[in-house]
């Protein structure tokens, strides 16, 4: 039993990063009832700085949508608000902490009125600048609104840019 839910787990993660990489993102399907945006919190960071980003995600939809509240459930965040990388137009495969969450209640969650904005501080949490050598750097989110559907109903935000000095 311990064997089986050890594979799906690493099931789980590869299909992870075999979701469709950003330049694919919104190609297709209806219109997303929340709109992303994405801003660095500095375009130029020193090895060994504080890489941060600020997403704010807005209503756009006629009814109330309910987001993981990320300030409660910081756990959540390499999952359901995925920072991706790339350089020169290839993915940066980081490595992550697998994170092992307790349950998802409804208490973990905000309720976004229509035309209501609410934006969250996306930090550092594993160690990315580490893993990463001087050179100009697209990001974006992975936000994986809802955790009852499948990770495929993921999107992406708009892509930022920034540079890593030493």
């Amino acid at each position: 039993m311990v064997r089986a839910i050890a594979l799906f787990a690493c099931l789980e993660v590869a299909a992870f990063a075999a979701a469709a990489p950003p330049e694919e993102k919104d190609k297709k399907g209806p219109p997303k009832p929340i709109a992303l945006s994405l801003k660095v919190g500095s375009k130029v960071v020193k090895m060994g700085g504080v890489l941060e980003f600020r997403l704010t995600l807005k209503n756009t939809s006629d009814q109330p949508q309910l987001v993981l509240d990320l300030p409660k459930r910081p756990d959540l965040q390499s999952v359901y608000f995925k920072l991706q990388l790339t350089r020169e137009g290839e993915e940066i495969h980081l490595k992550r902490t697998i994170s092992d969450t307790e349950r998802i209640g409804d208490e973990d969650f905000l309720k976004l009125a229509p035309g209501r904005s609410v934006t969250f501080k996306i930090a550092d949490q594993n160690s990315v600048l580490e893993q990463l050598q001087p050179g100009k750097y697209k990001a974006c989110i992975r936000f994986w609104q809802d955790p009852n559907r499948n990770f495929r109903s993921a999107y992406y935000s708009p892509e930022v840019e920034f540079t890593l000095v030493d």
